[in-house]
């Protein structure tokens, strides 16, 4: 009966231990990518009139691992401009995505 309980303590032990471990789930190279963005982009101090504005980027990776902006296509110039100065060639830390590709990605600027 002693074993029994010693085994059922230990499962119970090794079966919380699992489940409590608070590690963020692994998040793919596009998603890295997108959450690094956000973060070079950081807060902005736009004045813009719309509650928010939408822009695609075309970018690709070089050889450095240097964000290369190659067009920013949005109706507002100023986040045109804000957006090349933010993110053209900045160091990015992911190292699973292809360099030389072309990546497009769609943003949307809220208005603060």
């Amino acid at each position: 009966m002693k074993k029994v309980i010693a085994v059922v303590l230990v499962l119970t032990l090794s079966v919380t231990t699992v489940f409590a471990n608070n590690e963020q789930p692994n998040l793919t190279g596009k998603e890295q990518l997108r959450t690094e963005i956000v973060k070079l982009l950081g807060q902005h101090q736009l004045k813009i009139s719309e509650s928010f504005v939408k822009a695609e980027i075309s970018f690709l990776i070089n050889r450095q691992g240097e964000l290369v902006i190659l067009s920013v296509d949005s109706e507002n110039q100023t986040v045109v401009g804000f957006i090349k100065k933010q993110l053209n060639y900045k160091k990015l830390s992911i190292k699973e995505l292809s360099i030389m590709k072309t990546f497009k990605m769609p943003l949307k600027i809220v208005k603060n």
